[in-house]
């Protein structure tokens, strides 16, 4: 929606749960958490208006589009509760997809993990069995796995595996082959599956590149 007027037009019985979650739109905002550019509210008009009017005001001189309302989707926070999944393009090899610690400690986390044991780099050709293998030997990957101690709300690693094939099946198509770099982060870990709850893509310039076939 575009501003506070929209908002006061939208049914929020819709939305299940008694808190959804406010977010300013605009190409400026890479990474909204760091700037204050994403709120979680009651599901009720004036919460949600009150939160566009404080990012209104919090971000004055961005570009700001509006604003998106999404439900609020309950997880843990951190190595149990998420990930970043990416799919980036290639001149080497093509589409290739890295899975991670997520959220928004993501790069601390990065930085105190033994080096070289914070991201899977999955790309064509594994197998979807060899795909598994590299994600049980990622310390992220493993716990959000069920291969820790906490397996609340564990993904089987061939799930996981199977999310990566779909992103690099997709980075192989014509569509795909525009995009520089496809970020999910985070990636939710809920009873009820994997959710991706933000996602930033960006662009190449002009035409991608043709490769022969691996």
């Amino acid at each position: 929606m575009r501003d506070r007027g929209e908002a006061g037009q939208l049914d929020l019985t819709a939305f299940p749960g008694e808190r959804v979650v406010v977010k300013a739109a605009s190409p400026a905002l890479a990474h909204k958490t760091d700037v204050g550019a994403v709120a979680v509210v009651p599901a009720a008009g004036t919460a949600v208006r009150a939160a566009m009017d404080r990012m209104a005001r919090r971000l004055a001189g961005f570009p700001i589009y509006g604003y998106t309302i999404a439900e609020f989707i309950p997880h843990a926070e951190g190595l149990s509760g998420e990930l970043l999944v990416g799919l980036r393009q290639t001149d080497d090899f093509g589409p290739v997809v890295v899975v991670g610690p997520g959220g928004v400690h993501a790069e601390l986390l990065a930085r105190h993990l033994r080096p070289g044991s914070d991201l899977a780099v999955l790309a064509p050709p594994l197998s979807a069995e060899r795909m598994v293998e590299l994600l049980a030997d990622k310390p992220a990957t493993r716990i959000a796995g069920g291969l820790g101690r906490d397996r609340r709300t564990s993904v089987p690693l061939d799930h996981l595996a199977a999310l990566a094939g779909r992103l690099l099946a997709f980075g192989a198509s014509p569509a795909g082959a525009h995009g520089a770099e496809l970020e999910i982060n985070p990636l939710a870990l809920t009873c009820d599956g994997p959710v991706a709850l933000d996602v930033l893509v960006s662009f190449r310039r002009g035409e991608p590149a043709t490769r022969a076939p691996p």
